[in-house]
């Protein structure tokens, strides 16, 4: 873990559920890793928009801090900031609490917006060799799986692919059979006694005047 000398922690959606004004249930993945940073030196620094008022919202997040043995360095400042003097500053000074290490549910760290969008740049990466070697085999492959009758959509270099099982299992009779005459397969291929009606939904084979039954394996020599 690494060493982070002042640690600024938000206390509802962190520390605790988020049920502002009221105090939520622990957070306990959160509360461990807070005091294990303190276990490892770190001073923690309570840093909530909890104000007291007509209630005393920040002395229940203190008092919940203290209830779960999280050791605090401070509330919603830094008296050792070694930032401040340099700008003509006391430690108690700005707007922002100075710290190593945020933890907040709100917060997103810029570093990962970077690399997302590195990622996801088009042309950010070229594909190595061996991967455009395999897309030469793109027509093969398609082609085996029409043969299957595995091709649910495709465009373009790209494709969703399904077994027959699945198919069968989530598509009904109808549609898995529209799905397979898409494939170049004959329903009475598969177990279908021929091409469902899309009026009447009963099935009928045309024969000799269906080029996909004129297809079948079974069929070529006549």
């Amino acid at each position: 873990m690494p060493k982070y000398e002042f640690v600024a922690v938000d206390f509802d959606g962190t520390l605790c559920a988020d049920a502002f004004p009221e105090v939520g249930a622990p957070n306990r993945a959160v509360i461990a890793y807070v005091k294990k940073l303190a276990a490892d030196g770190s001073k923690i620094i309570l840093y909530t928009n909890r104000e007291n008022g007509t209630r005393k919202l920040l002395d229940e997040a203190v008092a919940f801090c203290k209830a779960q043995e999280i050791p605090l360095y401070a509330v919603n400042e830094n008296p050792g900031n070694p930032h401040a003097a340099k700008i003509g500053l006391k430690p108690s000074d700005g707007r922002k609490v100075y710290a190593d290490l945020y933890i907040d549910d709100k917060a997103i760290n810029p570093v990962e917006i970077e690399r997302t969008a590195e990622y996801t740049r088009p042309g950010a990466f070229a594909p190595p060799p061996e991967a455009a070697a395999a897309d030469d085999r793109w027509q093969e492959i398609m082609k085996r799986a029409e043969q299957c009758g595995f091709i649910i959509y495709a465009a373009a270099g790209t494709a969703i692919l399904a077994t027959n099982r699945v198919q069968a299992s989530t598509m009904g009779a109808t549609r898995y059979a529209d799905n397979q005459r898409m494939n170049g397969r004959c329903p009475q291929e598969i177990g279908l006694p021929g091409c469902l009606d899309s009026y009447t939904g009963k099935p009928g084979c045309a024969g000799d005047r269906c080029e996909l039954w004129k297809r079948r394996a079974d069929h070529a020599d006549t």
